[in-house]
């Protein structure tokens, strides 16, 4: 009994082999067939009249980096030619309009519109010095000479870029000797920049010793 059990089993497991021997070869569409590439089932889908040597060119890696190649340098001249006509035609639209300096308020030129300099950061001293003088005489409460300093100072940190505290000391020395001359015709100036030098101490903005150094440069001046 056992016997014809082991029997009747293995006559099961041949045919569901066989059937599924069928059904993978029912799934190969016709007119298709597997090429062996050297020697081996590649297991790849070959159309009818290519050759073996075609398909391993295809795979080939040196031939794929060739086409790879060949692709990025036709992408990159055809960006290239794309961003000649995008200048060409950002170009056309500059000349149609008018700019104008951002502080001065004068027209621009072709040339300095498409030049790589920024007018954004330019500074006309003319102009600058004038705003100052308008700002500083809407002030009452100060003397024509109190005015006149403080004006030659603005001018001066601003030509000189005199920007952070550290700077101060050394804007107050070199400001005696730019404009000392200017201030020892005049008394009263003298005594304007001995006090505004008095205001920077008193901030801490300067040290007794560079005020000191300046108060002997105008007194060797004065001599």
């Amino acid at each position: 009994m056992q016997q014809r059990w082991i029997i009747w089993h293995s006559f099961l497991f041949l045919l569901s082999d066989a059937h599924s021997v069928r059904s993978e070869k029912s799934r190969i569409p016709p007119g298709k067939h597997y090429e062996r590439i050297g020697g081996a089932e590649s297991g790849q889908r070959v159309p009818p009249g290519t050759s073996p040597a075609d398909v391993q060119s295809c795979g080939d890696p040196d031939y794929v980096q060739s086409i790879a190649g060949s692709t990025m340098l036709q992408f990159a001249k055809t960006r290239k030619i794309s961003i000649e006509r995008s200048d060409l035609r950002n170009r056309s639209l500059l000349q149609k309009r008018q700019f104008f300096h951002s502080h001065r308020a004068q027209p621009m030129a072709l040339e300095q519109v498409l030049s790589d300099r920024d007018s954004e950061d330019e500074v006309d001293d003319d102009v600058a010095d004038f705003e100052d003088r308008r700002m500083l005489d809407d002030f009452v409460d100060v003397t024509k000479d109190e005015k006149q300093m403080m004006h030659m100072w603005n001018s001066f940190v601003r030509k000189q870029r005199v920007l952070a505290d550290g700077h101060i000391p050394w804007a107050c020395e070199a400001f005696s000797r730019l404009h000392g001359p200017i201030m020892v015709r005049t008394p009263h100036l003298i005594w304007c920049w001995r006090v505004f030098m008095v205001k920077l101490w008193n901030h801490g903005l300067l040290d007794a010793r560079t005020m000191n150094n300046c108060n002997t440069f105008l007194e060797q001046l004065q001599i």
